[in-house]
């Protein structure tokens, strides 16, 4: 049985049995994975817990588990916690936003499709949303989130665009390079982005 380590960030979990769970997992070059955590709830007589009682969502690890892409659910084998973000948890708004952020993620990318590059990115959103610049980052997150996924939008004969955050009024800009020469700012503000969908799931 060939096992892999990986940087981890828990989206989902199910409670499954009186000691187990199941987990989707955003592993930073293994994609979305569903992996069971068996015996996480279980201690021996000394109090010691293999996962340290159970994972909790939005929980960063370095994990190991099986590598079988061929079966639905890989075996947890591993948790080695590096950030609970205590912080986050205590900020309602934040912790909302952080949730809706995991969800996604999970929606919007298949499983074992490897997005190093957002899985940096959520990690990032993750501890600014325990921050006063919550909202611009979890803006600018949504931006880096459509860009991986394909989604996107695309000013029709716009040779480049680039997008930036303004932390000031906590809108997302995007400068758009159009031909001969023109060119054009449009802010993309909250209100803006509560009218985009995901698949059916609009932002909060």
């Amino acid at each position: 049985m060939s096992l892999v380590t990986d940087r981890c960030i828990c989206l989902r979990k199910t409670e499954y049995s009186e000691t187990s769970q199941i987990l989707t997992l955003f592993a930073r070059n293994h994609g979305l994975l569903r992996v069971i955590a068996k015996g996480a709830h279980r201690t021996t007589k000394a109090g010691a817990s293999k996962f340290g009682g159970g994972i909790d969502l939005l929980d960063l690890a370095d994990a190991v588990f099986t590598d079988r892409t061929d079966k639905d659910l890989a075996t947890l084998t591993e948790w080695s916690l590096k950030d609970g973000h205590l912080e986050l948890r205590r900020n309602l708004r934040g912790l909302y936003l952080a949730q809706y952020a995991a969800e996604l993620v999970s929606l919007l990318i298949e499983e074992h499709d490897p997005h190093p590059d957002l899985f940096d990115h959520l990690q990032k959103c993750l501890s600014n949303l325990a921050t006063p610049a919550l909202e611009q980052s979890f803006l600018a997150f949504q931006i880096e989130l459509l860009r991986e996924t394909g989604y996107l939008p695309v000013s029709p004969g716009a040779h480049n665009e680039v997008f930036r955050c303004d932390p000031r009024n906590q809108t997302v800009a995007v400068d758009v390079e159009m031909p001969a020469g023109e060119s054009r700012t449009i802010e993309i503000g909250e209100t803006t982005l509560r009218h985009w969908k995901f698949r059916g799931i609009q932002t909060p």
